[in-house]
């Protein structure tokens, strides 16, 4: 009868499917935005609908050892997709502005699907500290201010890396502490199974603003159309 204990140095201990995940139905009148980090095994991207103070991640592409040239004409297929503003589609990694004897990640979405992307530099702690205080119940909201949709899983291959999104939350860890000479050094978390929470981070920050906790706002006014409690 016993419940399992949340694993030991878990870079976003916040995440709970209880708290987290439900059934989401996207909002027909509100625009979806497309957040994404072109990790070099693993090309990650949500289709997000902000309202208010809180994120719905509602569908993802969760591609491992795919390019933009196939990952962008399968963005263009979802049937979210027509909810998207190409003038102001989302958001992508900053290094997607980079070009490597090639078109950046950029140049490739806007020129084979006609969007235009926002990039800037953004600390990983402050990614970090930023999606651990929205998954939180102590902010403005008294509630957590992201959820993710029930069809997404936690699936883990045989190499011990995320097959699909959420399971980067049980994977991206802290690396262990040694007592030893070293230990002084500043440590950062093992650099895999995180290409989705990056992205997460990178459209929290652009949409809402360098901040980790904020006075409290009033919530809005209409009644969403998600089927949640």
């Amino acid at each position: 009868g016993a419940e399992p204990g949340k694993v030991r140095g878990l870079v976003i201990p916040e995440f709970d499917f209880k708290k987290h995940v439900r059934h989401l139905v996207p909002d027909p009148n509100l625009p979806v935005e497309v957040w994404i980090d072109p990790g070099q095994h693993c090309y990650a991207l949500w289709f997000v609908q902000v309202w208010g103070l809180t994120t719905f991640c509602i569908d993802r592409i969760y591609a491992r050892n795919r390019i933009a040239q196939d990952v962008i004409p399968e963005a263009m297929a979802h049937p979210l997709w027509k909810l998207v503003n190409p003038a102001s589609a989302g958001v992508i990694d900053n290094a997607g502005k980079q070009r490597h004897a090639n078109k950046s990640q950029v140049e490739l979405w806007q020129e084979i699907a006609g969007v235009s992307l926002r990039s800037q530099y953004i600390a990983l702690d402050t990614t970090i500290d930023t999606i651990r205080f929205r998954l939180r119940d102590k902010n403005p909201t008294h509630a957590p201010m992201i959820f993710f949709n029930d069809h997404m899983n936690a699936e883990v291959g045989p190499d011990g890396l995320a097959i699909d999104v959420l399971a980067e939350f049980e994977l991206w860890r802290w690396p262990e502490r040694k007592d030893d000479a070293q230990s002084n050094k500043p440590v950062r978390p093992i650099d895999r199974n995180n290409d989705a929470i990056k992205a997460l981070g990178y459209g929290l920050l652009d949409h809402f603003g360098y901040y980790v906790d904020r006075p409290s706002l009033p919530p809005p006014t209409d009644t969403p159309y998600w089927g949640v409690p």
